[in-house]
């Protein structure tokens, strides 16, 4: 930032200078270039940092621009999950279930596998499994997903996999409690089965989460919610404590197959 105009002019040398800044976690640095500069570097970049924590500069900028993310690109990416480790496979799940269209996460969502792998884990993130992580990105568009059947789908392809979580933390809780607090049990989606199964999960999830000791301050009241709206979700689609007989199979025990929006 601080060189001459010949560097400045050197567009190889400011094309190394834009990947470093990408792979390095979040600084706010690529605001000081050009977008159409930034981007094709960002999109490239994105779920590639090494340092083992969540949030590289690629990840905010373009969570910052969502007009200029290539889905289709970031979502062939994922495909390859599991020659990433879990920070890389974090930012893009939360990018995708956070900003991307519908068509392209149902897709991404139909790897059961990945929403079962191991999320990341640092000092101050812990996430036992990416559903919980892709669970926090779709929080971000909570007051969307009733009226968009694509959501709902996976919405509920997500409580598939967090019963198998080993975490019963704060995180899964608050992700939980940002879906469901916009939206009025009475105003679920008008599928008796979907509506029963979604119910069943979370009443898993609450049972769960009801033997954890709380953590911090807002645990209590978070449970509080939780238990009220599940209790509303029964009483409105007529749900029993009986898992639903047509929910679908579930994937075997075992299996492999965020911030602004979470800072």
């Amino acid at each position: 930032m601080s060189s001459g105009p010949e560097l400045a002019q050197d567009v190889e040398f400011r094309r190394t200078v834009l990947q470093r800044i990408s792979r390095a976690p979040w600084c706010g640095a690529l605001e000081r270039f050009p977008r159409n500069e930034v981007a094709p570097i960002a999109n490239s970049l994105v779920g590639k940092m090494e340092a083992k924590r969540i949030g590289s500069e690629a990840y905010n900028w373009l969570f910052d621009h969502p007009s200029l993310m290539d889905f289709p690109r970031l979502a062939e990416r994922l495909r390859g999950w599991r020659r990433m480790n879990p920070f890389q496979v974090d930012e893009l799940l939360h990018l995708l279930h956070s900003l991307a269209p519908e068509a392209v996460l149902l897709d991404v969502s139909a790897d059961a596998d990945l929403y079962a792998a191991p999320g990341p884990r640092s000092l101050k993130d812990v996430y036992a499994t990416q559903a919980e992580a892709a669970l926090q990105g779709l929080a971000n568009r909570a007051r969307l997903w009733p009226g968009r059947p694509g959501l709902s789908v996976v919405l509920l392809r997500i409580l598939r996999a967090l019963p198998r979580s080993a975490s019963t933390g704060t995180y899964l809780l608050l992700g939980l409690r940002r879906v469901l607090e916009a939206v009025d049990p009475g105003m679920l989606p008008r599928d008796p089965a979907y509506c029963s199964e979604l119910v069943w999960l979370l009443r898993q999830l609450v049972q769960r989460l009801a033997a954890t000791p709380a953590v911090r301050p807002e645990w209590t009241q978070g449970m509080a919610f939780l238990n009220s709206w599940v209790e509303r979700a029964e009483t409105a689609v007529g749900a029993s404590a009986a898992r639903p007989a047509q929910s679908a199979p579930e994937p075997e025990p075992g299996r492999v197959t965020r911030r602004r929006g979470r800072k």
